[in-house]
């Protein structure tokens, strides 16, 4: 009898430990990615005070946070990257040791960071000293001595807060001091004189002016603009402000708000726009404060109007934690939600369906709120991998800091397809020496292996040969493109299916495309294919 109670003793202590009995809790949308850095957090001392800012995603899986490291011996800041693989460990080869610093002139605040298409990273941020300043950087994490003077360009106007990459290459920047100002630089790193006055557009939003804190693309060329502005409408206070621009010289877009910008805000209170989105419809999302009620977000239409499906007058505001919450970055994830980080009583994270409402889903109520330091902890950017799962960036007591959370894709993934690869082509096609389709990756680079087999019914009932295609391979280097994949069809394969069709049963490849990143599982997709003559 001892024995019997010890052993059951032993097992429910064995079913605590491993959580593997029935009723144990299962990791859920909103749980920490416990495989990632440690136990779904990372936190790098890069060696004195450090802020980290802004964050955004690689090729590769990789994960960049930029921001300030304080230089004691100055005492001064720096610029300072950190790139991590997909398991949250630094990488390695990036600078050596996964972290890079960059000194400018006296005291360099980064603020923005987006990555190019060929993966080089551009930082953007002050110099006390000169203004404006930017970096740009190879993949390896050295300068790049392509753009401006030795990989470092400056102007003498004010901070740049955020930055976007147009598909041009060119860069945009967005920042100021008492009005809106946004600069474009070609790809080298030189302003580009066909926008605003060399490069430079200082526009007034309201009566009294703040600078802007966030840039964005648009459909058509655009550039969205966001920040705050205390305006004369009698509310009082600050009032979310946004500017969108035309693409071609930086003129005024008139066919928003019908003078290119707006404010919006509320009486009484303060609010303020920290980051900005934009919606494939064209809808923009502005992400901030709204007086002490938590994160504000305020939704508009294309044409600046606000979006009243978007909680019924375009604004929807949440109390992550029992803290003064405020939300710092935003996101757009598969299915239309909405993913929102910032600072409370540690990391804030919250997710939204795409009406505005918390996703309940997510951590149960649509909220999560994580401590990193058991100090000072402040969420300041937030990113979607292509698998969904969410990144946030900020700081931890004084140190770089990333958590990341499990987010389950909606059916079909993103897009209507896998998060991270999709297969296009017909699916009937004339029986031929072979049966194709294309396919491309959401990552690079990416390794694809298509199969295929075909079951083609004889004369007897019943009887069905099976002939395999033989296994093709190719390697997609860059995300986005489309490579096309033929397999061949035999030529007894081809005489039987032939012979079939002409007796009118239906002939169908069976093929399965397997996508490999590196660090990543394989993802196989499936498609049927049907022939015909």
């Amino acid at each position: 009898m001892t024995s019997h109670v010890r052993m059951s003793w032993q097992l429910g202590l064995v079913c605590l430990l491993v959580l593997a009995c029935p009723g144990a809790a299962r990791a859920a949308d909103g749980d920490l990615d416990r495989s990632f850095g440690h136990g779904g957090r990372q936190v790098t001392d890069l060696g004195a005070l450090d802020q980290a800012t802004a964050i955004a995603l690689a090729p590769g899986g990789k994960i960049v946070v930029a921001g300030t490291r304080m230089v004691p011996a100055k005492p001064s800041r720096d610029f300072a990257l950190a790139r991590y693989n997909r398991d949250g460990s630094l990488d390695r080869s990036f600078s050596g040791d996964g972290i890079q610093t960059t000194d400018i002139a006296e005291n360099d605040l980064a603020y923005g960071v987006a990555i190019q298409r060929d993966g080089k990273i551009v930082l953007v941020g002050e110099s006390w000293e000169v203004g404006t300043a930017l970096a740009r950087y190879n993949t390896n994490g050295s300068l790049d001595p392509s753009f401006g003077t030795g990989g470092i360009q400056t102007a003498g106007f004010g901070p740049a807060r955020e930055v976007a990459i147009q598909p041009d290459g060119k860069i945009v920047t967005a920042g100021g001091s008492s009005d809106f100002a946004v600069m474009r630089f070609n790809a080298d790193g030189s302003p580009d004189a066909a926008f605003g006055a060399g490069g430079l557009l200082s526009s007034g939003v309201a009566a009294t002016g703040r600078d802007a804190t966030s840039v964005a693309l648009a459909p058509g060329g655009r550039i969205v603009a966001a920040g705050a502005a205390t305006t004369t409408a009698g509310r009082g206070g600050l009032d979310i402000a946004i500017a969108r621009y035309k693409g071609a010289d930086g003129s005024s877009d008139a066919s928003f708000s019908a003078d290119g910008k707006l404010t919006a805000g509320h009486a009484g209170v303060d609010d303020y726009a920290s980051d900005l989105t934009v919606q494939p419809d064209g809808k923009l999302i502005a992400a901030g404060q709204v007086g002490l009620d938590g994160f504000g977000l305020f939704r508009f239409n294309p044409d600046g109007s606000p979006d009243t499906t978007f909680g019924g007058d375009g604004l929807r505001t949440a109390n992550v934690s029992a803290g003064n919450d405020g939300a710092r970055g935003v996101a757009l994830a598969p299915g239309g939600r909405i993913v929102v980080a910032g600072d409370g009583d540690g990391f804030t994270l919250a997710r939204l369906r795409s009406s505005g409402s918390l996703d309940t889903s997510f951590s149960k109520d649509g909220k999560q709120t994580t401590t990193m330091s058991g100090g000072y902890d402040l969420a300041t950017g937030v990113a979607v991998q292509p698998d969904c799962r969410i990144v946030v960036a900020g700081e931890a007591d004084g140190d770089f800091a990333l958590a990341r959370y499990r987010s389950a894709c909606p059916p079909g993934g993103a897009r209507g397809g896998d998060p991270r690869a999709r297969l296009f082509g017909s699916r009937s096609q004339k029986l031929g020496r072979v049966v194709s389709v294309s396919a491309s990756c959401r990552e690079d680079p990416c390794r694809v292996t298509a199969r295929g087999s075909v079951r083609v019914v004889q004369t007897a009932p019943g009887a069905a040969t099976a002939f395999a295609l033989k296994a093709v391979r190719r390697t997609i280097a860059r995300k986005g493109a489309r490579a096309r994949i033929a397999l061949r069809l035999g030529k007894a394969a081809r005489a039987a299916i032939r012979r079939a069709l002409r007796r009118g049963p239906r002939v169908t490849v069976k093929l399965h495309v397997s996508f490999r990143q590196p660090g990543a599982k394989t993802t196989t997709l499936r498609r049927n294919v049907r022939l015909k003559l």
